[in-house]
């Protein structure tokens, strides 16, 4: 599964569809084999292209990772606090990578972590 198939598939929206400013979108944290974990958001209220409630992003914002990953360095808000701060606009293939060398989506761990019912 790739990470625009994972928003399409698990997002949450909330707000009106009468105010697209006002919708916001959330997922549950991603959750890798490996145990990497880390918050991967895209909506009008994230640091994400495009801003509207879409199928496909360009860009997301990742959250708070459980440790130290190379691969997003350059997109970090806060250097001196990796695992403390957000990471803007990260290029969709990125997130991916980031993904992939961590062993992949982790559902049952993801399931687990978030509380979600996740089908």
């Amino acid at each position: 599964m790739k990470i625009n198939e994972y928003h399409q598939k698990y997002r949450r929206v909330t707000g009106s569809s009468n105010e697209p400013e006002y919708v916001r979108c959330s997922l549950p944290r991603v959750v890798c084999k490996d145990g990497f974990v880390m918050s991967v958001q895209a909506s009008s209220f994230h640091y994400s292209q495009p801003k509207d409630l879409v199928d496909e992003y360009l860009e997301f914002e990742i959250g708070f990772p459980n440790q130290e990953e190379p691969l997003i360095m350059s997109y970090c808000e806060d250097t001196d606090n990796p695992c403390d701060t957000v990471y803007g606009y990260v290029p969709t293939e990125i997130v991916e990578q980031v993904i992939d060398k961590h062993g992949g989506f982790d559902f049952d761990a993801i399931r687990t972590l978030n509380g979600h019912n996740m089908n």
